[in-house]
């Protein structure tokens, strides 16, 4: 029981690595940053807390540059 919790989160941070994970995560946010460059005012606002929301839970390294600098672009703005 001790080892349980250890196991379950090495199984995680593998999984999170995984290429498929890695590639899910690059084409969710590709579609969430389309939505954000269409959206305007508070939803805006709304997708821009969701897209670093999600990209918080990928290696940004293992994203495409593109995607990469959007990211860092949006982590500028206040």
């Amino acid at each position: 029981r001790f080892w349980a919790p250890k196991q379950e989160n090495a199984r995680r941070v593998v999984f999170e690595n995984t290429q498929s994970y890695v590639q899910g995560k690059q084409e969710y946010i590709s579609r969430l940053r389309y939505q954000y460059q269409t959206a305007e005012g508070p939803q805006r606002d709304a997708m821009r807390t969701l897209i670093l929301d999600e990209a918080s839970t990928v290696d940004n390294s293992k994203l495409s540059p593109d995607l990469q600098v959007f990211i860092w672009q949006l982590k500028g703005k206040p």
